[in-house]
């Protein structure tokens, strides 16, 4: 059986968790982002069917992994269910629904269902039945030894301890027969009773997938001698042994790209590579063969649950092990940080995008999980491995280079508002990529040679804006250009070069104040720390928003950290014997947040290119006069 779908309840960080499966299934995101989460919160469900019985234990689970209810969907393709069920519920269907409802430490089954609407109804008790035969023999036991004692003293008080103890032991048998039995409702509302050793039994003959997690840190050397053993125990076999060896064998071949020998020597069951024993082989073809053995000998039904796979692996070892992957006829669920393990739009695969987020007072984590379905996600995707599609900078007529994903996200926004009504698109007539305002310095440090390759930026498109912030503290007398970072002026003179052998080739621009954030209005800055702090509307009546403003080259954050604190809005704090004020909600509306204070203040409403401050709009209308010549023919 195939696991085709579940929905998770309860769990904590996200109250609805929708997973669809396909055969290779892949969860991509920065760390933190609930991949590992997923994985183990599928395995535990699973591991919970695995108990094959309708109500017992859940056994000792992590508060972050615990779910109110999951809602499994399988397909059964191997015709399992028509065995294993069909006396009970005369299934018909290839398809079954199973829900689990957990509470604290126990669970039990609500329903099994198919397309013909068959259920079984549990009688929903958490009482466990073995626990309640072993209270039944200890009450018989006592009552046997009760009765011993009554004949030998006939005391009327050990003959009302033997009435309770009998009137408890018909208590515990009544209860015993009534968690014994559960209720299938059939079609037309028709309801019988069944005792619960028969849908237990059921339950264990149906094959539902073993979630079976792949160890990436286990000591490979336990794990490659034990896989050493059994391929040569296949290889002496019977004639099916055999096939399976030498099918084994060939995958194995592709996987490592080297001659594969298993043989015996006096006894000992031994390995070579190109004639050379395993241990003397590079770690990276260890750790393959490691992995290829973890995973070689599980059953045909098992779900493979396998966390970061690229641990240890180059990148070719990991292409072809996911080429063994997706030939392989079980289920995979994997978290990776690796794009080749992540195959996009590959048939029978699905890939999820995971992101979380922390919001003040939150106990919890909130979790995103969003497949991708199309050309965009799959870029964003890209862009969540750290991949900048090399496709888009050659299509593009315009590349706008700019600092970091905060100046990406600006001027994308406006870009996009003076550009509507005309037929530029981002992505093929202009594209923004951002290098990394670091990476500029590295030019004044440069050689001649180095320094020629670090402006091939400049050359990868006809036609390139560079865009910088001015990072001044204040107002420069004489050229600005002069002023800039050394980086920022070789490229700058790169720039006029290019002008200089191809007029209007490229454009290069400085902000006139500090950082692209001191372009915002005050009224827009104090908007996005109201959206990205929740607790700023527990002080808005202290602070007049009109008396709020952040000078030309201030950093934004330190004066917003100025205004709260000015307004009483702080706590004094202590550390390393200094006493220090510490401004409320700075985690969230200041520098370490640039990107949502960013997105959240370009949703201030009303917001115009002619509201920025320190003449933008006159830097967005020649990157538009730039953008439209470029595309002119």
């Amino acid at each position: 059986m195939k696991l085709r779908s579940a929905v998770f309840h309860g769990l904590p960080g996200v109250e609805r968790l929708r997973l669809e499966f396909d055969n290779v299934n892949a969860f991509v995101g920065p760390n933190g982002a609930g991949k590992t989460t997923i994985l183990l919160v599928v395995k535990l469900a699973l591991d919970i069917l695995s108990r094959k019985t309708v109500c017992g234990d859940i056994g000792d689970v992590p508060g972050w992994l615990s779910f109110r209810s999951v809602e499994m969907v399988f397909e059964d393709e191997e015709k399992c269910l028509a065995s294993s069920m069909s006396d009970v519920l005369e299934l018909v269907s290839d398809e079954l629904s199973v829900k689990i409802i957990c509470n604290g430490s126990e669970f039990f089954i609500e329903y099994l269902k198919s397309d013909s609407e068959l259920h079984i109804v549990s009688a929903q008790s958490m009482v466990k039945i073995e626990d309640l035969r072993l209270t039944i023999e200890e009450t018989e036991r006592r009552i046997d030894e009760t009765e011993r004692q009554l004949s030998s003293t006939n005391n009327p008080s050990t003959r009302e301890e033997l009435n309770r103890l009998k009137k408890s032991f018909e208590d515990y048998s009544a209860e015993l027969e009534r968690v014994s039995q559960c209720e299938i409702i059939k079609p037309g509302a028709l309801t019988e009773v069944v005792e619960r050793s028969v849908l237990d039994d059921a339950l264990n003959n149906t094959l539902f997938p073993s979630a079976v997690l792949v160890d990436s840190n286990k000591n490979i050397d336990n794990v490659i001698p034990d896989f050493i053993r059994r391929m040569c125990d296949q290889q002496s076999g019977k004639p099916v042994e055999k096939r399976k060896f030498r099918s084994a064998l060939e995958d194995l071949g592709r996987l490592l790209q080297h001659e594969i020998d298993f043989h015996e020597i006096d006894g000992e069951k031994c390995l070579s590579i190109d004639g050379v024993d395993y241990r003397r082989a590079s770690s990276g073809t260890r750790v393959s063969l490691a992995y290829f053995g973890l995973t070689q000998f599980l059953n045909p039904t098992d779900l493979v649950i396998w966390d970061e796979p690229e641990n240890g692996l180059h990148p070719t070892r990991r292409i072809r092990i996911l080429d063994l992957i997706q030939q392989d006829p079980r289920q995979f669920l994997i978290a990776t940080h690796a794009l080749e393990f992540a195959p996009i739009f590959a048939i029978d695969s699905k890939i999820y995008r995971c992101d979380s987020s922390y919001e003040e007072d939150a106990e919890n984590t909130t979790l995103q999980v969003k497949e991708v379905t199309n050309r965009k996600d799959g870029f964003l995707l890209l862009e969540a491995l750290g991949v900048q599609p090399a496709r888009t900078l050659f299509t593009a007529n315009v590349v706008l280079w700019v600092e970091g994903p905060t100046e990406l996200v600006f001027y994308r926004h406006w870009l996009k508002y003076a550009l509507q009504g005309t037929d530029l698109e981002e992505g093929f007539h202009y594209t923004i990529m951002h290098y990394g305002g670091g990476l500029i310095a590295y030019l004044e440090i440069a050689d001649d040679e180095h320094r020629e390759l670090a402006f091939d930026a400049l050359s990868i498109c006809r036609n390139v804006i560079i865009a910088i912030d001015s990072d001044r503290d204040g107002v420069v007398d004489g050229n600005n250009a002069e002023r800039l970072k050394p980086g920022a002026r070789a490229v700058k003179a790169e720039v006029d070069r290019l002008n200089a052998s191809r007029p209007g080739s490229a454009l290069f621009c400085v902000t006139k104040g500090r950082e692209i954030e001191n372009y915002l209005p005050p009224k827009a800055l104090l908007h996005a720390a109201a959206t990205c702090w929740q607790g700023y509307a527990d002080h808005k009546t202290k602070f007049s928003v009109d008396d709020f403003v952040c000078g030309q080259h201030e950093p934004f954050h330190k004066a917003l950290e100025a205004f709260f604190v000015g307004a009483g809005i702080s706590t004094s704090k202590v550390k390393n014997d200094i006493e220090y004020t510490h401004a409320h909600g700075k985690s969230l509306w200041g520098e370490a947040n640039k990107v949502a204070m960013m997105r959240a203040a370009l949703t201030f409403e009303g917001l115009e290119p002619e509201d920025m401050l320190w003449e933008f709009s006159h830097e967005l209308d020649q990157m538009v006069r730039f953008i439209t010549q470029a595309n002119a023919t």
